[in-house]
């Protein structure tokens, strides 16, 4: 910490070591001036870069009588690039044998303002990825009951941006869940916070028009040592364009069904429309925006959509008829991966137990049309389908390609 101390008359009596090197002294000499002579030598401004008047520099504050505390200024010395922004805190006071004197205690701060604007935009950047991304993140200290969003979230949950970023009770975001819908997403809550464990569930949200979306909220609750929860950290994705698809998926399945039934009578008229529509199907399902696989219980691949194909720099030749993990291996540059071994796992579930199965973020590298391997990240989820004889006859791969989400995640810097 500097130390300046000076008359009430204005002179400069004292300056410790630390106290002129933050001015740029090496010399206790050249800083024994008139306070006035500092206007020749440096131009002192607010952290905005407007010029300070000569009555408002520290100094002059503390020897009109006023109390400073962390006032902070930006220094320049006059024709060089010596630039430092220094913090003040000072007051008028005695001596031991009860002479006043102005008395100044400094700190140099220009590290830490640096570092608070690089942080400021690195927080910019990643606010505008996740914009573009449709993903909001959020931050929940459970002990004090508040909940802190970025835009995307205080826009999904119709909220006041200013007071989703200062933080609300966790009530006000649960107020636009739909109603049918609340129970789940509090039971979700106070489960992961109990097991102090992880958060997923998909649920829909009424928009300020009344409009709902659908959006899958994933997050992990943050304990102490005796596993009491703290704070709950999770991302929100819209998801209301696969949610469509798979209604409108649902809905053509069905009226397929129900056709089918009608014209039992008329069995060949029935079979050949089935015929077109399981095509028409084939076809949506090829044309369809999400990345999805289609896949017989021993794991060969019998239908993949266009947007798969794309993202994995396959073709359908490629891949319709040969085993899946022929196509996509280990990354064999890669000793640390187990990205086979998890999708395997994760089908095993699924064909023991019946249900979909959410799998955690992978990173499953792809190979190229040149052999080489290109880093990717996944989030994949594994579904069955079931045959008129209830065992499962397919399973649906469908995965998000979130590497871009994933690498500006770990470019963040520690706060």
């Amino acid at each position: 910490e500097g130390l300046i101390i000076a008359g009430v008359d204005g002179r400069l009596l004292h300056w410790n070591r630390a106290g002129l090197a933050m001015h740029g002294y090496s010399r206790l000499e050249e800083g024994l001036r008139e306070l006035a002579e500092f206007a020749d030598l440096f131009a002192v401004a607010a952290l905005d870069g407007a010029r300070l008047p000569f009555e408002q520099w520290p100094m002059n504050r503390v020897l009109c009588g006023e109390v400073l505390r962390d006032y902070e200024v930006r220094l320049r010395r006059a024709g060089s690039d010596w630039e430092r922004i220094l913090s003040y805190s000072g007051a008028i006071i005695r001596d031991a044998t009860g002479k006043q004197l102005a008395f100044l205690a400094i700190n140099d701060i220009t590290g830490q303002k640096r570092t608070e604007q690089v942080l400021r935009e690195s927080q910019a950047r990643l606010n505008s990825t996740l914009s573009a991304s449709a993903i909001g993140t959020w931050t929940w200290d459970i002990v004090n009951d508040r909940l802190v969003g970025d835009e995307f979230i205080a826009r999904m949950f119709s909220l006041p941006p200013e007071a989703a970023a200062k933080g609300l009770p966790v009530v006000a975001y649960l107020k636009a869940v739909v109603e049918e819908d609340q129970a789940s997403v509090a039971e979700a809550l106070a489960g992961a916070i109990e097991a102090c464990g992880p958060y997923d569930i998909e649920y829909r949200v009424r928009q300020e028009s009344g409009e709902p979306r659908w959006v899958q909220a994933r997050g992990r609750v943050e304990g102490d040592a005796d596993g009491k929860a703290l704070n709950f950290h999770g991302a929100v994705l819209d998801i209301t364009s696969r949610k469509q698809t798979e209604e409108a998926l649902r809905q053509l399945n069905d009226n397929l069904e129900h056709r089918v039934i009608e014209r039992t009578a008329q069995l060949e008229v029935a079979n050949i429309e089935l015929r077109h529509s399981r095509a028409e199907l084939e076809s949506l399902f090829e044309s369809l925006p999400g990345l999805y696989l289609v896949l017989t219980p021993d794991l060969t691949i019998v239908a993949v959509s266009d947007a798969y194909l794309k993202a994995t720099l396959t073709t359908r030749d490629d891949l319709v008829g040969r085993y899946l993990f022929d196509m996509f291996p280990d990354n064999p540059d890669d000793p640390e991966t187990t990205a086979v071994a998890n999708m395997q796992d994760s089908i095993d579930r699924v064909l023991q137990n019946g249900a979909p199965d959410t799998m955690a973020i992978q990173k499953h590298d792809v190979r190229g049309p040149d052999g080489l391997f290109q880093e990717h990240f996944w989030s994949p989820v594994n579904s069955p389908v079931f045959g008129a004889d209830h065992k499962i006859k397919y399973l649906v791969h469908r995965v998000e390609e979130v590497t871009e989400f994933v690498r500006q995640k770990s470019h963040r810097p520690a706060s």
